[in-house]
């Protein structure tokens, strides 16, 4: 319950101004809530940029995604091979 009251107060920031970088705030902060009261699954906090952001025109989608997966290929080669 704290953290939805924290959550509306972040929210206001966004009303201050029409620039990027205060809703980029708010989702900043709201993942830090998220983050630390775990009131969401961590998965689902990590990937709240992806909604959010188009949502509040802060990155289009292509762009936020793209920083998501900039180094996952890195990571997911090496366990694609086949099992022995």
């Amino acid at each position: 319950m704290q953290a939805l009251s924290v959550v509306h107060g972040f929210f206001r920031i966004i009303f201050l101004s029409e620039e990027s970088q205060y809703a980029c705030g708010f989702v900043v902060l709201l993942m830090t809530v998220y983050w630390i009261s775990e009131c969401m699954p961590l998965a689902v906090t990590s990937f709240l940029p992806i909604f959010l952001f188009p949502v509040l025109k802060v990155l289009k989608v292509d762009d936020t995604c793209r920083c998501y997966l900039k180094y996952v290929d890195c990571l997911c080669v090496p366990n694609c091979r086949p099992k022995k």
